[in-house]
């Protein structure tokens, strides 16, 4: 008799916790919530973490070995201890077994409340959780925790932190509200959960695999009135319109956006997709994706010492021609200065649409390590060079247009440095093979020969170059001539249903070579401005450069298909010695 009534415990326990996996998170949760968020395998992700190659990286860099001789970290560690004895395992250990089935997230808007599920595999550490953190918390002020029910489930109360255990389930939530509508869903099922929301759902069935993903309802904030800024369609920075002016265009029609984070040994990437029509796009942010909603990014051949390449599909002049629709007044107003300046250095020619408009949308820039071998002048601050590239739409107007421009404003700008004492351009006008160019270059003759300190201006001498139509813009002659020889693939007229309309990649160690060039005077900075020793100085520096040890490159896309937008953000992890 005794065996059959601890097999018939054992039965109902296991059919109990049988019966708590039967429930996915999204049961569980409002219809209505504004953000969800899911971990679906945190024990994956924290044994990556945790024995991923960067880890040994870290904590041999002097910085972190510094840092663990420290009473702060001696009492850390004097915390886990604590915690790991009342566990009865690491910390490690405990947090994958707690979280095994998964940790998720909501935002319910109506109830301003947030709410934590972490469904665990382990019934044993599952209750060792909860006795350890009440015990903790108790004995840290045992008037602090309160202790009510709900619908036979206790519930623990500290300041507006609600925690409850369910069977497989720890509740995290600051308001009653949601957290009873989770109880009342898993002990009846739910006809107002997120499952029934058929947007959420078709959204969810098609989420890739990822380390993390989360939802955002962008209808429902939309029609609340929160956040009018971010859907006005209007931006108050060029800089960001120039970027990322699509995703403002769809975020005044779409119903969602949904993110997927991936994290592996070599790489770390963010997705972010939103639903997209053509048929949204208005006429001023054709500028952005094109007649046709199939603008796309040029192809350049491949340039040495690269730190940053960026190509686009930009139409300056129609974003120019539309900047009422496009930004804010104070932003409008700046344009309109600004344009009055230009007409008048293009001899009166409306500078956007007779300047920006001779101009192809399909757009390169490229940032590069410069190079002193050989040279008469060394900077002492060594800045990298950068050019713009672009095709010109009716090249033989357009050349000696941009060549009087460009030589009337280094003219211009030798009148104003006469006036505050800089060194003057030497202008230069010739051809390299098919290339034309016209240079401004400063004199060496200009400089004391045993003045340690160059000026900053002999980073530069600008130059603008032409081969057959393509123009180009550059901080100085030698990039301008490399750039002006480099290939550039063309785009097919048929073109697919998926384009790259902007693509980036900053190359992070070119970039630590410009940041060693001048790390002298990085760490002269920071004592003059942060007031520390030089030792101090060189340490945070020092903490600079290890972090971008970390990094191979980090690159950027925006992609555009006939029914969705996807921006992605990558970086390669450094993970060899």
């Amino acid at each position: 008799m005794r065996h059959a009534l601890t097999a018939l415990c054992l039965l109902v326990l296991t059919c109990q916790w049988s019966f708590a996996e039967e429930r996915k998170a999204h049961e569980l949760l409002p219809k209505d919530s504004l953000v969800y968020l899911e971990i679906s395998k945190p024990s994956e992700l924290i044994d990556l973490v945790v024995n991923h190659p960067l880890r040994a990286k870290i904590e041999a860099s002097p910085v972190v070995a510094a840092a663990k001789e420290g009473k702060e970290y001696q009492q850390l560690l004097a915390g886990i201890g604590l915690v790991e004895g009342h566990l009865g395992t690491d910390l490690v250990t405990a947090i994958s077994k707690l979280s095994g089935g998964g940790i998720y997230a909501a935002f319910q808007p109506s109830t301003e409340g947030v709410v934590i599920l972490i469904h665990s595999d382990d019934a044993e550490i599952l209750e060792k959780t909860r006795s350890t953190v009440l015990g903790l918390a108790k004995l840290a002020d045992p008037e602090s925790i309160r202790t009510t029910k709900y619908r036979d489930v206790k519930v623990y109360t500290r300041e507006e932190l609600k925690i409850a255990v369910m069977d497989s389930w720890l509740i995290l939530t600051n308001k009653s509200e949601i957290g009873k509508s989770v109880v009342d869903a898993y002990r009846d099922g739910n006809s107002e959960s997120l499952e029934q929301n058929e947007n959420f759902q078709a959204v969810y069935t098609a989420r890739p695999q990822c380390s993390a993903w989360a939802y955002f309802d962008l209808a429902t904030l939309r029609d609340s009135g929160e956040a009018a800024d971010l859907f006005s369609g209007k931006s108050e920075n060029p800089g960001v319109e120039i970027l990322v002016g699509g995703l403002l265009e769809n975020f005044q029609h779409a119903g969602h956006v949904s993110l997927a984070v991936s994290l592996k040994q070599e790489r770390f990437a963010i997705q972010l997709e939103l639903p997209h029509k053509n048929d949204w796009v208005s006429e001023p942010r054709k500028h952005f994706f094109g007649e046709d909603g199939k603008g796309t990014a040029p192809t350049y051949g491949k340039a040495e010492n690269v730190i940053l390449s960026l190509s686009s599909y930009r139409d300056f002049s129609r974003m120019w021609l539309h900047a009422d629709d496009l930004f804010d007044e104070a932003t409008v107003d700046e344009l309109a200065a600004a344009e009055s300046n230009l007409s008048t250095l293009f001899s009166g020619k409306d500078f956007g649409e007779e300047i920006l408009g001779a101009i192809h949308p399909e757009v390169q820039l490229l940032v590069t390590q410069q190079s002193f071998e050989g040279s008469e002048i060394v900077p002492t601050i060594k800045l990298p060079s950068f050019a713009l590239a672009a095709k010109l739409r009716d090249a033989e107007k357009m050349k000696p247009e941009l060549r009087r421009t460009f030589q009337s404003l280094i003219g211009f700008l030798n009148v104003i440095g006469a006036q505050e004492g800089n060194p003057q351009f030497d202008i230069e006008a010739t051809k390299s093979g098919k290339i034309q160019f016209v240079a401004a270059e400063y004199l060496a003759q200009d400089i004391d020969e045993d003045d340690n300190n160059v000026p900053i201006h002999y980073n530069f001498s600008p130059t603008v170059a032409f081969v057959d139509d393509t123009f180009v813009l550059s901080s100085t002659k030698s990039l301008a001539l490399e750039m002006a020889k480099l290939p550039v693939k063309k785009t097919p007229q048929n073109r697919p249903k998926n384009v790259t309309n902007t693509a980036a990649k900053l190359d992070v160690a070119e970039l630590a070579k410009v940041l060693n060039d001048n790390k002298r005077h990085l760490v002269a900075q920071n004592m003059l401005e942060d007031g520390n020793t030089r030792e101090e100085a060189e340490n945070q520096i020092g903490i600079l450069f290890e972090i971008l040890k970390a990094f191979e490159d980090l690159q950027f896309q925006f992609d555009v298909a006939d029914d969705v937008l996807k921006l992605k953000l990558a970086t390669k992890l450094q993970t060899t010695q």
